[in-house]
């Protein structure tokens, strides 16, 4: 069937950078915002509350999840845990465009698709607030506004590769799998959605995994981009 809703990955796939490079600058950024408390405990909070949502089974928000783990972990009021991160998202955390040297700018590709017609929605890892998100469009030339959805730690319940996460964007929207292709660079977490019926493009790249005997296309993201207009 033809193809009606593009859904792109973010980090590595609309934004270029590596994983690893991004981790880096974005804790070295935030563990001055924290810095009343011990940089340690703040560290390891976020990633065991990372691990939480990267395993929640649905029962609750990945974001109730994450401040489920990350108030046991550190001595501090969580509505003032909160501010403090979203303020830094909202000021800090932009930092990362120039430290990483983001000068890529996707509006043509998003946009050039929404003009043709498709349903564009911003499958990304929902690990993070909407500002978080917001930010990181901002940095290649978009807006929240730009996609019909976006998955983040506030409205979802799962996260990649738990075919679930998939499954919560078709249910919410009413559509056939077969007839929507997830575009990322992560072979397990972007990959798993053709375990559904969708296609599956890779971005190269940015690759994480092993591509060789994934059975995944893949390509540059102008390569899909035109063929997804001339379809």
């Amino acid at each position: 069937m033809a193809i009606k809703t593009v859904l792109f990955d973010l980090d590595g796939t609309l934004i270029p950078f590596t994983q690893d490079d991004f981790v880096k600058t974005y804790f070295g950024l935030l563990v001055k915002k924290f810095k009343k408390f011990d940089p340690k405990f703040v560290v390891k909070a976020i990633w065991e509350g990372t691990k939480a949502m990267q395993n929640n089974d649905g029962t609750m928000l990945n974001s109730e999840r994450f401040w489920q783990v990350f108030g046991k972990l550190v001595p501090v009021d969580l509505e003032e845990a909160n501010e403090v991160f979203l303020d830094f998202y909202a000021n800090d955390f932009n930092k990362t465009k120039d430290l990483l040297g983001i000068h890529a700018n996707r509006s043509l590709i998003v946009n050039g698709l929404k003009q043709r017609g498709y349903n564009v929605i911003l499958a990304t890892n929902p690990l993070f607030p909407p500002v978080a998100v917001e930010s990181r469009l901002k940095w290649i030339g978009l807006d929240y506004d730009d996609f019909k959805y976006i998955t983040t730690f506030e409205n979802s319940s799962y996260c990649k590769p738990n075919l679930n996460y998939y499954k919560e964007i078709l249910k919410k929207f009413d559509l056939e799998a077969n007839e929507c292709i997830m575009i990322g660079n992560n072979i397990e977490e972007d990959g798993a959605a053709a375990k559904l019926g969708m296609d599956c493009f890779i971005v190269e790249g940015y690759i994480e995994g092993t591509l060789e005997g994934s059975g995944l296309r893949h390509g540059s993201l102008n390569e899909i981009f035109q063929e997804l207009i001339r379809a």
